[in-house]
């Protein structure tokens, strides 16, 4: 395998480190929404009730199905002001992009579809924008970091002759902590597990082991802190799941096809279609046009035509994938990098499976992101090479396009919420009320304000709110929610 240089991480710092600053100056002026305020404002103020800086006891304690517990400590140095901790996000975002950018180096030898992936990968927004856009969903960020960073260190675990330790124990590591951040951190030790297979490296069996240790380690942690085998792959798997949330959506007229995109959607036969149809979409970057659709399509006149003809749209994106896949494997013999190529599909279709069928979820899904553009990555610079440039520059145009017309809205819409505008008119009253000391209960959102509002006046409610001391995280947040 190629070795990285330091000229090549210094330009590609450079091109992505500047691709990253578009973007935060795009979004800087966005702002807290909806679980923000329970649980960035909500932790803070729990912590002024009980009169200390920081918990860690709670945090493994505070949920059965979701064994977080480094997530829930990490909430805690969430800066308040919003544009400080985006920043820092989006600075992750730029290290996990510089990850992948080595690891692509790593897989393919080739510096170009190295650097071509990173970039593609970082304005992958279709797969990125939700976790980098709200507060609470960068735990997918921080995992990219971790998780790519420990792929990257088991292949150079199986590089090094003798097997130097270290490199094992700092796989162990990195990826253990992921999967304590968010469940998208068990994805990362599955990839290794399949890099390890696919690229046929000696010892499969014993170092198919070492890769699965990380999770292997999760399962210990939940089981002995919670008694139970996987609460959260049972608890998704779960009907009474499906039940439970097709009435808090009241799947009936309209809200139907919304149910069903959502992360709550049954497994069911649409279920499944319609959550395989946006994940093929994302892996390719389309999903972006929808999310540009809606800020330029205010009246919904093309989202009525989409809607009513839903399965002609389906059929004609399958059919389109089919003859662009038929074309591909006509053209496969010419492709230098085909055996990676390969290999790459086969993770591609792996990692699709985790996210498609066992999360069943589509917006957390920045793995997928990495070996989607490594496969197109692969594909525009080989087609280049072969003079079928003008497939090589459709292929870059189609990916790069969306993310251009996204941009071109201030990423206006980035998850099922309302426009980044409304919601910023919305935090500049909430602070305008706070900062008053105005506490008015019918007030839009105050199930969201209630946390800002006794934050900022903690000094005049604490005798008030001292009936919630002492009381674990969980009874709090359940009392305050219904209390208040």
């Amino acid at each position: 395998m190629s070795k990285i240089t330091i000229k090549e991480l210094i330009i590609c710092s450079i091109i992505l480190g500047l691709i990253n600053l578009v973007f935060f100056q795009l979004t800087k002026a966005n702002g807290w929404v909806s679980d923000d305020y329970s649980y960035v404002f909500g932790i803070k103020l729990f912590n002024l009730i009980n009169n200390q800086t920081y918990f860690i006891k709670e945090a493994f304690l505070y949920q059965e199905t979701r064994f977080v517990p480094l997530y829930w400590i990490s909430l805690q140095i969430i800066s308040d002001a919003y544009v400080n901790w985006h920043a820092f996000v989006i600075f992750l975002y730029f290290l996990s992009s510089i990850i992948v950018f080595c690891l692509a180096k790593k897989i393919t030898s080739r510096s170009n579809i190295a650097l071509l992936t990173s970039v593609l990968y970082t304005i992958h927004y279709s797969i990125s924008i939700k976790s980098l856009s709200w507060n609470i969903f960068y735990g997918h960020i921080l995992n990219s970091v971790l998780g790519f960073a420990s792929v990257f260190i088991f292949l150079l675990f199986l590089e090094k002759k003798g097997k130097n330790i270290a490199y094992l124990l700092l796989y162990i590591l990195f990826a253990s902590l992921g999967c304590l951040i968010m469940e998208s951190g068990l994805v990362y030790p599955l990839i290794t597990f399949v890099l390890v297979v696919i690229l046929k490296k000696e010892k499969i069996i014993l170092n198919s082991i070492l890769s699965l240790l990380p999770i292997t380690i999760y399962i210990l942690m939940v089981f002995l802190s919670t008694g139970k085998f996987l609460p959260l792959l049972t608890e998704r798997l779960s009907s009474e799941r499906s039940i439970y949330y097709s009435k808090i959506f009241n799947k009936e007229k309209d809200n139907n096809l919304y149910y069903y995109r959502s992360p709550y959607a049954p497994r069911d036969l649409k279920g499944i279609s319609l959550r395989t149809f946006d994940n093929l979409l994302s892996s390719i970057n389309f999903s972006s046009l929808e999310k540009s659709l809606k800020s330029y399509d205010k009246e919904n006149y093309f989202k009525k035509i989409i809607k009513n003809n839903l399965v002609s749209f389906l059929s004609l994106f399958l059919l389109l994938l089919i003859l662009f896949i038929f074309f591909v494997l006509k053209k496969i013999n010419k492709i230098e990098d085909k055996i990676v190529l390969k290999q790459t599909c086969l993770l591609y279709l792996f990692v699709f499976f985790i996210y498609n069928f066992l999360l069943f979820r589509k917006d957390l899904n920045i793995a997928l992101s990495f070996s989607s553009t490594l496969i197109i990555s692969i594909l525009i610079a080989d087609f280049y090479k072969n003079k079928e440039k003008v497939v090589a520059l459709l292929m870059l145009f189609l990916f790069i396009f969306p993310s251009f017309l996204y941009a071109t809205t201030n990423f206006e819409y980035y998850g099922d919420f309302e426009s980044r505008k409304i919601i910023n008119k919305k935090i500049t009253m909430y602070d305008k009320l706070a900062s008053q000391g105005k506490l008015d209960k019918n007030i839009e959102g105050y199930d969201n304000y209630k946390y800002l509002f006794y934050y900022k006046n903690y000094d005049k409610y604490e005798k008030y709110l001292s009936k919630y001391k002492n009381m674990p995280l969980r009874e709090f947040t359940e009392k305050f929610y219904a209390n208040e």
